[in-house]
């Protein structure tokens, strides 16, 4: 089932499937979703404040903008995470998809330190139609580390689940988020997404395993897709 427009499973699934869990309490779906207060306009006795000017978003929907349209890059990406507002997200996404930086400032914030950082990044992979081919070795790096930090948890640990999504949890989901999006630009992640699955798995002892299970439900449904095509429009008669 495409619960994305415009992948196969894109952010919301990997949101959906990682949010089930009680134990990890910052995953996508579990984000409020905050308003983001406009500057405090200018003092003025006579006249009401002006609002910004407003910028269209890819689904035709406008939002204000809060950044000059020749803003830098790395400002507007500051402008797609998930705690933006979804029309400035939407229309932000916009603007850096037509820049021509918009790649090695992509692959900065996907390598971050910052875990979220990185995983913000991820969605927003997950969110380009296509997004650069350069992205795909940054999100196969991030999976690595998810791979080396799940490895290194003895899976034999009583708390070993536990361990796994306090270190990694932020990662994986940001992979889980760009796989759809890797898919467009002709990058199959669906090998990386088993080892993934291998790795965590045993450390994450029952079902529900957020993140094995996740990354194998996203491989079958690549594999579906191979198999059966994409999915044929519904004919609307007149």
């Amino acid at each position: 089932m495409n619960l994305r427009p415009g992948g196969p499973n894109g952010a919301w699934i990997a949101r959906g499937l990682l949010a089930a869990g009680g134990l990890v309490v910052l995953l996508a779906a579990g984000i409020a979703w905050l308003d983001a207060e406009s500057p405090p306009p200018a003092a003025s006795d006579s006249a009401e404040p002006a609002e910004p000017a407003p910028i269209a978003g890819d689904d035709g929907a406008s939002a204000s903008a809060p950044l000059a349209a020749d803003a830098p890059t790395e400002d507007w990406l500051g402008l797609t995470t998930l705690d933006t507002p979804e029309p400035t997200r939407r229309a932000a996404i916009a603007v850096v998809a037509a820049r021509p930086d918009l790649a090695p400032a992509l692959v900065d914030r996907i390598g971050s330190e910052d875990p979220e950082t990185a995983r913000h990044a991820m969605y927003l992979v997950g969110d380009l139609d296509p997004p650069p081919a350069a992205a795909g070795e940054a999100v196969k790096a991030r999976l690595a580390d998810v791979l080396a930090i799940a490895r290194a948890i003895d899976p034999a640990a009583p708390d070993s689940r536990e361990q796994l999504y306090a270190q990694a949890h932020l990662l994986a989901d940001g992979v889980l988020a760009a796989a759809g999006g890797l898919r467009r630009a002709g990058i199959d992640l669906r090998p990386e997404l088993r080892l993934m699955a291998a790795a965590t798995r045993d450390r994450e002892k029952e079902p529900p395993r957020l993140i094995a299970d996740a990354a194998e439900r996203i491989a079958a449904g690549f594999d579906r897709q191979d198999r059966e095509g994409p999915p044929v429009p519904a004919i609307v008669p007149p």
